[in-house]
């Protein structure tokens, strides 16, 4: 079965850092969506504006179809934020064998994390912007507390990915 795991949450939250582990451990195809993101809308969230549903939407659907190619004859771990509902339940109905795993983090980690980075296209001045868009999950998931370390992330992931 060619299962898509895919991993949620806020900028800051540690999703391409998990998708990277799990895609070393586990030998899925990674699939960061952060190296996807057409260049206009990154340029948009550089200079502290935030993109619109239609970008939204249309990053949604760039997402699907890269990752209905890649995962065509392979597992694929994909790192991505989808905060809206409806683009997670569009995800769901255009794809098969997807697993939602959610990094659940607290506002002050997020922008202490977000401080650190250098050269990365989110302005972390977006983020209380960002959270009040973020959409509560209505559809199945796995929460992982992403709070503390990389290692303690990747253990709570572990143990509910062999649940799975």
């Amino acid at each position: 079965m060619n299962e898509i795991i895919l991993i949620l949450g806020l900028p800051g939250s540690g999703k391409s850092t998990l998708a990277k582990k799990v895609s070393e451990k586990y030998g899925h195809f990674l699939y960061d969506f952060d190296d996807h993101i057409p260049s206009f809308m990154k340029e948009k969230m550089l200079k502290g504006e935030i993109i619109t549903e239609e970008d939204r939407l249309s990053c949604t659907k760039i997402l699907i179809e890269d990752l209905k190619k890649v995962s065509s004859n392979r597992k694929v771990v994909c790192a991505c934020t989808l905060i809206k509902e409806n683009h997670r339940k569009l995800v769901l109905t255009e794809l098969k064998h997807v697993i939602f795993y959610y990094l659940a983090v607290d506002y002050n980690v997020l922008l202490a994390r977000l401080e650190k980075r250098n050269n990365h296209f989110f302005n972390r001045n977006l983020l209380e912007r960002i959270i009040k868009m973020n959409e509560q999950f209505n559809i199945k998931h796995h929460i992982i507390d992403a709070n503390r370390d990389e290692s303690s992330v990747f253990s709570q992931f572990n143990q509910l990915f062999s649940l799975v």
